[in-house]
Parts: C-alpha cells; structure tokens; sequence
C-alpha cells in the first residue's frame, strides 16, 4: 500500500524481498543453534528507568520498570 501511495512499488517490492530473505536466513540459524523454541526478553535502561520489550511476534510492546 505504501509503495502505491507514494508510487514506490518497485523499491518497495525489492525491499520487502530482501526483508523476507533476512527472516528466513534468521530462522535457519536460529534451528541450527536449536534456539527456534526458545523465549527471549529485552531489556534497555537508562539511569532512571528501564523497559522490558516483550512480544512473540517481535513486536513493540513497552512496559517501565
């Protein structure tokens, strides 16, 4: 849609590929390090506050701490 609003879909088209080819490679490496199963938390700080960002789908999903 975006690639159609701004007139765009060729570029947008190459980088959604090259978006799909980077997860896919990802997953491989991660069911070679048999990590594919595994639950991960992140988490930022500064000096004040921190945030744990948690979601299965990797979204963006903050909580402060």
């Amino acid at each position: 849609m975006l690639g159609e609003t701004f007139g765009k879909e060729q570029e947008m088209q190459i980088f959604l590929d090259n978006f799909n080819k980077k997860v896919e490679e990802s997953k491989e490496k991660l069911i070679a390090a048999g990590l594919i199963d595994k639950t991960v938390t992140i988490i930022e700080g500064e000096k004040k506050e921190m945030a744990d960002i948690a979601s299965k789908q990797y979204g963006l999903l903050s909580d402060h701490l």
